[in-house]
């Protein structure tokens, strides 16, 4: 799947998992994590609806490596390759 797909895509994973306020802000590959104010209970969310829709399973150790959108990304392809 090409990239740029993969991060639209997970970007509308990640905008529909934010609070309604959080939805008006402008979601890149290069966002952080903490600057969407992601906690550690809506990134289970974020990641279970990842992996729904992608079909995989991402281990939760991975998780505490996730600094920006780019990384989920990541996680997402080394998952799929796996």
């Amino acid at each position: 799947m090409e990239r740029q797909v993969m991060d639209s895509q997970i970007i509308a994973i990640v905008r529909e998992c934010l609070e309604p306020k959080s939805v008006a802000c402008s979601i890149a590959a290069d966002t952080t994590v903490k600057s969407l104010m992601i906690d550690s209970l809506k990134m289970i969310q974020i990641v279970f609806e990842i992996e729904v829709h992608f079909g995989i399973e991402i281990p939760e150790h991975a998780l505490f490596q996730v600094e920006t959108v780019s990384d989920l990304v990541d996680l997402v392809r080394l998952s799929k390759a796996a």
